[in-house]
């Protein structure tokens, strides 16, 4: 039976995809698979999530599937780093091998220095929860379902005061978190039948880790659209470079990353920004054998920045750096759509760097045909010189 008898999935899909004209999703357009991992105690079989796993693996292409967006989290173990050697990793690292953007709930234990399995697996974009508004008073709610401290069931944290992209309090936390988004008071979709989260109306407002994760997910799915040659890292370095900060972590920006994938023309410029471990890039075309000029400028000295430049034909050119820039010049380009990044080695200065590119146009000096005088050939240069002596020394 893969009805939702529990009402969490229908949350969570409706945060993705929801045409409801007050309760929108993130991609309200999108297509959802559901595949049916827990049951209606919301307990997840092991079994089950790798068989949908591979399902969704061998379905992709059929089915278009493109995104995997997990909204599970087992905290029987505290992992301080990457678990690469999870149940789960192997299933997950041969969907991202095949371009499938996979994200997980970072948990809901409120630990600072650890998350839960999958988020744990290096190639999951784990996301933990942050608020998207500001209340001065504490929150209290009789059903625990909406009350936002207390994710099913939690009750080891409180923020009787947030202010908007504050982590929080039930977030599972550590260096290995890579995003925050949406997760408390969120309202969306569940079935109007008899289960845990089932209301009447077809909405409730729900908190947790699980309703951050569909909206990383969402914004996934259109920067798909946007671009469907993007690699899940790019995704994920997307989303990094172009979010808020929310204390030690980026908060997804939906317009933000969008817009990031616009093309740079040139000529013309383009500012930017990049976290530590991060990559930063953008795409331009080339239509003329001109040679062009980028150089990347105005980033904190104290951050060290890596700037490079791939060709169309895979061809990978490195900057020259002097004491304020760097610059790649390029002779002869060939056509097609180039790539220009920028890895953050080392950010020292504060959580991102901030930076700039120009892109400009060598043009070549114009063509001055040789002056034939006396059956000499002489340039433009030599001409000048001669151009002092008396007209009655030169015989044409």
């Amino acid at each position: 039976d893969p009805m939702d008898d529990y009402g969490h999935g229908t949350h969570v899909a409706g945060i993705i995809a929801s045409q409801d004209s007050t309760n929108k999703g993130i991609a309200p357009e999108a297509k959802l698979v559901a595949m049916k991992v827990c049951d209606s105690n919301n307990v997840c079989s092991t079994d089950a999530i790798l068989r949908s796993l591979r399902w969704c693996r061998e379905n992709a292409q059929s089915l278009n599937i493109s995104v995997i967006t997990m909204s599970i989290a087992n905290e029987s173990t505290k992992y301080t780093g990457y678990c690469n050697d999870n149940v789960f990793a192997n299933d997950i690292n041969l969907a991202v091998a095949q371009n499938i953007f996979v994200d997980a709930a970072s948990g809901n234990s409120g630990w600072k220095d650890g998350v839960g399995s999958p988020a744990c697996v290096e190639n999951v974009t784990s996301v933990g929860g942050a608020y998207d508004t500001s209340w001065s008073l504490p929150y209290f709610s009789s059903d625990q379902r909406d009350f936002p401290f207390l994710p099913y069931g939690l009750s080891t944290c409180g923020d009787p005061f947030y202010v908007t992209d504050q982590i929080a309090c039930f977030t599972d936390r550590s260096p290995i978190l890579d995003l925050v988004a949406p997760g408390a008071f969120i309202t969306s979709t569940v079935p109007t039948g008899n289960c845990h989260d089932c209301d009447p109306s077809g909405f409730r407002t729900l908190s947790g880790t699980s309703m951050a994760a569909p909206h990383v997910a969402g914004v996934a799915a259109l920067l798909q659209q946007k671009d469907s040659t993007l690699t899940p890292k790019e995704i994920e370095d997307l989303m990094a470079n172009s979010g808020v900060s929310s204390g030690a972590y980026p908060r997804v920006d939906a317009l933000a990353a969008i817009n990031a994938l616009d093309n740079l023309s040139i000529p013309g410029s383009v500012s930017g920004k990049v976290r530590q471990g991060r990559t930063w890039f953008k795409k331009f075309n080339v239509a003329s054998s001109k040679t062009f000029k980028l150089t990347l400028s105005s980033f904190p000295t104290t951050d060290s920045l890596v700037f490079s430049l791939i060709a169309p034909n895979g061809a990978v050119y490195s900057a020259q750096s002097n004491s304020v820039a760097k610059i790649i010049t390029v002779e002869n380009p060939v056509a097609g759509v180039w790539k220009m990044k920028v890895y953050g080695s080392s950010i020292v200065s504060s959580s991102v760097s901030s930076f700039q590119v120009d892109a400009s146009i060598i043009q070549p000096p114009p063509y001055k045909p040789p002056i034939t005088l006396g059956g000499i050939n002489f340039t433009s240069a030599e001409l000048n010189f001669i151009s002092y002596c008396d007209a009655s020394d030169l015989s044409f």
